[in-house]
């Protein structure tokens, strides 16, 4: 992971330009991070930072740091676009190509992540956006991908000279312009990853880039995507990609942000013109993640956001958090686990772990379950299988523990086909019901909990 020098402060800036912008305060405790929208450094943004050569944000004052607090993590539109064929190679003509030299601009706000899975990063070909994803790493701002999902904030702790355990855990993940089944294979993987986030941290942010252009309000795919995303183990939610600011959920294990609109963004029409910040901090004893909204705005002669006054009561959603066992970290095949979740049922230290590799079972590289433990014994602590199965009744998509009524069952998400008529490019679904026994799974008569599982 790109770390700042020791130099920085706090989720701080390692590069400045010549004219300076906000500083991140220096406080090592702090775990908050502000959410910001869609930033673009292309079209109409890059003409007025060349014309003036000074910060975007330098019109929100010393005096926002103090309201958007801690790292802050956006939307990067748009990707480097090549020196030697910079045409717009889309059918559409709409691509939002970055000048390299000008990602230097974003080290003057205290930005620590930036979701490059959005329907732009492309604009120039893979390429490009490995290029404008190493730009980001030099500038030690995390380029947050589907395809390397989650990715875990570690804070820098200066004063201490070492790290500490991470804080934030934040999943990519890019419906627009999918097709049904595209749709479904990527939240089928964002599953997943939310759910292996939430194995290392209760502070669990997704970035969802979807819903319909202009529309402040979520679709009905934004809103069923965004309870599934809870109910693996989202914290909060921060869409992207409406341009204009779209409703908010909150409830007691998630805060749901469809659209935080335009950040720093060229569009000057009615809505496009703001934008909304959310900063997110966890109490200090762990228990509860509080998120802040804030109003943010530009003008029709400038892209500059700034912030607005209100006097109104500020938009505040509490989520209450749990911090994971992170035992599992034990085991020397960690860095092969796609999923892990606590599982009491099959005893203290206990975890379920699903993965994939091959097995002559059905001759597939597949997803597997597993299950292990952690034990303390007169050697220390080691590690100890307790199943290592080889699948369940179908070939496996995904799977988590629920509780219903006091009982532990697996939800498990199986493709439509079988071990004896395989088909693996199905997009047949079909959810099952297991309990544990002891020495393995068997299927479970449970309406209750299928009923569950069928929401997952």
């Amino acid at each position: 992971m790109t770390k700042r020098t020791a130099a920085c402060i706090l989720l701080g800036l390692a590069v400045v330009p010549s004219s300076v912008g906000l500083a991140a305060k220096a406080d090592d405790a702090s775990s908050c991070v502000t959410f910001v929208g869609d930033v673009s450094l292309a079209r109409g943004v890059a003409r007025e930072l060349h014309a003036r050569n000074q910060s975007p944000w330098q019109a929100m004052g010393e005096g926002a740091m103090t309201v958007l607090a801690g790292a802050w993590i956006g939307n990067l539109e748009g990707a480097v676009s090549p020196p030697s064929s910079p045409r717009c190679p889309r059918a559409d003509g709409l691509c939002l190509g970055i000048a390299a030299p000008d990602l230097k601009w974003l080290t003057t706000a205290p930005f620590r992540a930036l979701s490059l899975a959005n329907n732009h990063s492309n604009d120039f070909g893979p390429k490009a956006r490995a290029q404008t994803a190493a730009g980001l790493a030099e500038l030690g701002i995390e380029a947050v991908t589907a395809e390397r999902s989650p990715v875990l904030l570690t804070p820098m702790l200066a004063t201490r000279g070492k790290e500490a355990a991470p804080t934030w855990a934040l999943v990519a993940l890019n419906l627009a312009g999918l097709s049904a089944d595209e749709t479904r294979l990527a939240v089928e993987k964002a599953r997943l990853q939310v759910g292996l986030a939430r194995a290392h941290t209760p502070l669990v942010a997704v970035l969802p880039h979807w819903g319909r252009e202009g529309s402040p309000l979520p679709t009905p795919q934004q809103e069923s995507v965004a309870d599934i995303l809870a109910a693996w183990g989202a914290t909060v939610v921060a869409g992207n990609h409406a341009h204009v600011v779209q409703t908010t959920a909150c409830n007691s294990t998630a805060a749901i942000y469809f659209g935080l609109g335009n950040h720093l963004f060229d569009q000057a029409v009615g809505a496009a013109l703001l934008g909304q910040a959310v900063t997110c901090c966890p109490s200090p004893w762990g228990a509860t993640l509080t998120c802040t909204a804030h109003s943010t705005a530009r003008t029709e002669a400038s892209t500059a956001p700034r912030l607005l006054p209100s006097d109104d009561p500020p938009n505040v959603c509490s989520v209450s958090t749990v911090t994971p066992d992170r035992r599992w970290l034990l085991h020397p095949g960690r860095d092969s686990f796609l999923f892990v979740q606590s599982f009491p049922s099959a005893g203290n230290g206990a975890f379920l772990v699903l993965r994939r590799h091959y097995s002559p079972f059905d001759r597939e590289d597949a997803l597997r379950p597993y299950v292990f433990r952690v034990q303390q014994g007169p050697e220390g602590t080691r590690t100890v299988d307790v199943w290592r199965g080889t699948a369940l009744a179908r070939p496996l998509v995904a799977a988590r523990l629920i509780r219903v009524g006091g009982r532990e069952r697996l939800c498990a998400i199986h493709r439509g086909d079988s071990f004896l008529h395989p088909d693996p490019q199905t997009s047949a679904r079909v959810r099952l019901v297991y309990r544990w026994t002891g020495f393995g799974f068997v299927a479970a008569d449970d309406e209750e909990a299928l009923a569950i599982c069928q929401g997952l």
